[in-house]
């Protein structure tokens, strides 16, 4: 894990961009809990989220 650390002028330069839309946000998530090789750091997330997904989520998965 590696931290980045602002000063008070890094933090008044800071802007956060737009979203990318729902449509890929909700691709990536889908492709990230897919991903069995995403590393440790989200393994405990894919466990959790895997074991509440219904069936209903079978047509976004197979994008």
């Amino acid at each position: 894990m590696k931290r980045i650390h602002f000063t008070a002028e890094d933090l008044a330069r800071t802007r956060v961009a737009t979203t990318i839309g729902v449509t890929a946000e909700t691709y990536d998530t889908v492709k990230l809990l897919k991903d069995r090789d995403a590393g440790l750091a989200f393994r405990r997330r894919q466990v959790s989220v895997r074991g509440r997904l219904g069936q209903q989520v079978g047509p976004l998965a197979a994008v």
